[in-house]
């Protein structure tokens, strides 16, 4: 069983109390709520148009993949804090749906069609 999950059966079993999330904490989780999808949809557009440039992967090194993935990963950390310090959590969510629908629609035209 995950950890979390029985750190989360352990603190509502104790009878703690939930607090409200703060505008911070929504602004965050809506920010990450659209990265995910925008990952997602430059990942099916990639493995759909981009077939050729998957050489890379082949011939590169475990170390720079790590390189490569770790500078990934900061800059999805920095890029996801600035945003969610510049940009509310509404207007967030409104691309967010937008964007998971269209997420939606590429896998349904490009691999079930």
């Amino acid at each position: 069983m995950p950890s979390w999950l029985v750190i989360w059966m352990f603190r509502f079993a104790r009878g703690e109390r939930w607090r409200k999330a703060t505008s911070q904490e929504k602004r965050s989780g809506a920010g990450l709520f659209l990265l995910v999808a925008v990952l997602f949809i430059v990942t099916e557009l990639a493995t759909h148009f981009g077939r050729a440039q998957l050489g890379f992967v082949m011939r590169a090194t475990p170390l720079q993949l790590w390189l490569w993935m770790t500078l990934l990963i900061a800059v999805m950390v920095f890029g996801m804090a600035f945003w969610a310090r510049h940009v509310c959590a509404r207007t967030s969510s409104i691309l967010a749906v937008i964007a998971w629908a269209v997420l939606i629609s590429l896998v349904v035209y490009f691999e079930w069609l």
